[in-house]
């Protein structure tokens, strides 16, 4: 019997998810400061604000791990969930991409 989780993300997904949580966590740290100088640093709203930061960077780093196990060798990349300089970020992504269409050519390429 085959074990209940033992499926994986497929590396678009991670792409996608990671992208995702980048813009995120972008959008939360301009939220964060700008509640900041509207409210006291220790008010509800910008506790709250840092707190939904600190729970992206947590699934960050919970999903970059899991994608470090499930992507073998050239398949993965840091950038997938955490910035680099975009030119970086887009070559290492393209290059993690095609590794993932080499093995799944019919997976989620691009219409």
């Amino acid at each position: 019997m085959t074990a209940r989780y033992a499926r994986r993300l497929p590396a678009c997904a991670h792409v996608e998810i990671g992208t995702n949580l980048q813009n995120t966590r972008e959008y939360l740290i301009h939220l964060a400061s700008e509640l900041s100088h509207v409210y006291p640093k220790t008010s509800p709203q910008v506790r709250a604000a840092n707190q939904a930061l600190r729970a992206v960077d947590q699934l960050r780093n919970a999903l970059d791990n899991a994608s470090a196990d499930e992507l073998p060798g050239d398949g993965w990349a840091p950038t997938i969930y955490y910035g680099a300089n975009d030119d970086v970020r887009q070559v290492d992504l393209a290059r993690v991409m095609e590794v993932h269409w080499a093995g799944n050519p019919s997976c989620c390429r691009p219409g």
